[in-house]
């Protein structure tokens, strides 16, 4: 019986330190990395870390020294409204990360160069309430992006019928749609 509490109880503790760290890539401070959502290697080797709590895309040396902050959270161009519901990628040049984001954020996908710099928001042609799950920098210049709309609730006799379509699309420069490739609600 002392053994069974004495592993639940170092069970417990070790559990709790774990979860109350704060987990640092690079140093503290402005480098702190809170609650990493994507972590990818930029096309210059260095490794880019979209923090959820804050909305920075992080960027750190590939031996994991803080460099600097890209986006941020915020409403204008280059900045991401919905942090929980952002990603990011690189295009397949390697010259811009794109961003992405799902409902109640921004409407489009915003492109900055590499140091964070605005280049452009490529708003998408979509005349539904939608989310970008996830996209893909196509070597043409154009993108797949994978798209849930919200559509309108149906009754059905005595409830609601909800539906979420996903759609897998690829688009141009300028938002608009080349094909629809796969749909599924």
């Amino acid at each position: 019986m002392k053994r069974k509490i004495l592993f639940v109880l170092t069970f417990f503790s070790f559990s709790l330190s774990v979860l109350s760290q704060t987990f640092i890539l690079g140093g503290s401070g402005e480098g702190e990395l809170i609650m990493p959502r994507t972590v990818k290697e930029g096309p210059d080797g260095k490794i880019y870390a979209l923090d959820v709590r804050d909305g920075f895309i992080k960027v750190y040396s590939a031996d994991g020294k803080f460099l600097k902050k890209i986006a941020g959270k915020g409403e204008g161009p280059g900045e991401i409204k919905r942090t929980d519901g952002a990603n990011f990628g690189f295009t397949s040049d390697g010259k811009s990360i794109f961003i992405t984001e799902f409902f109640g954020g921004h409407p489009w996908i915003t492109l900055v160069d590499l140091e964070g710099k605005f280049k452009k928001a490529i708003h998408l042609k979509f005349n539904r309430f939608f989310g970008v799950v996830g996209a893909e920098s196509l070597a043409d210049g154009t993108f797949l992006v994978y798209v849930m709309f919200f559509e309108q609730p149906k009754q059905v006799e005595d409830y609601f019928h909800y539906i979420l379509s996903n759609v897998l699309f690829r688009i141009n420069e300028n938002g608009e749609i080349i094909q629809e490739i796969i749909k599924r609600s």
